[in-house]
């Protein structure tokens, strides 16, 4: 039984060190207008990168700072978006009373044609600063994730054994 424990315990001791996931660093390359993000030489998509910076410790805060901040201007893209929608209806509308000949009606549309297009600039113009946020926190999240990462083998592994209320407990760190 204790040859059996012994053996049991090297052999999860082995598997740890060889099972370890550690990725290699993250680079970003800008292709044209588009940026796309690199791990051992495959390119991965804004769900396995999010995945990935998740398991960092040091990486959540600016990931979750960037998040956030892109949820507020996606926000802010989609309300003017949905103003622009509602302006171009309005112009359409203008125009057909202008058609008609009803000059009363034409203005009234014309009018809120404008203040439509005008509260989409504004909500456009208003992302811009989230938006950069959200670029910069998710570029300091890469960095961190890089800066803890080793590339190779596992270079530590700590073992604590103790005692529970309930039983003995083991604990690995790697």
């Amino acid at each position: 039984m204790k040859k059996l424990f012994i053996s049991g315990f090297i052999f999860i001791m082995i598997s740890l060190g060889m099972s370890a996931q550690v990725g290699g660093p993250i680079k970003i390359e800008k292709k044209g207008m588009r940026k796309s993000y690199i791990q051992d030489g495959k390119t991965i998509d804004a769900k396995q990168l999010g995945t990935i910076l998740a398991s960092d410790q040091a990486a959540v805060k600016p990931l979750r700072t960037a998040r956030i901040t892109g949820y507020i201007a996606y926000g802010l893209i989609g309300a003017g978006t949905v103003s622009a929608g509602f302006g171009l209806v309005n112009s359409v509308k203008a125009a057909q009373a202008t058609n008609d000949g009803d000059l009363s009606g034409s203005t009234d549309y014309s009018n809120k044609s404008t203040a439509n297009l005008l509260i989409t600039a504004g909500c456009f113009v208003a992302s811009l600063p989230f938006m950069l946020v959200s670029n910069s926190q998710l570029g300091k999240s890469i960095n961190l994730y890089n800066s803890s990462r080793k590339t190779g083998s596992l270079n530590r592994i700590d073992l604590h054994v103790g005692l529970t209320g309930n039983g003995a407990m083991v604990r690995v760190m790697f």
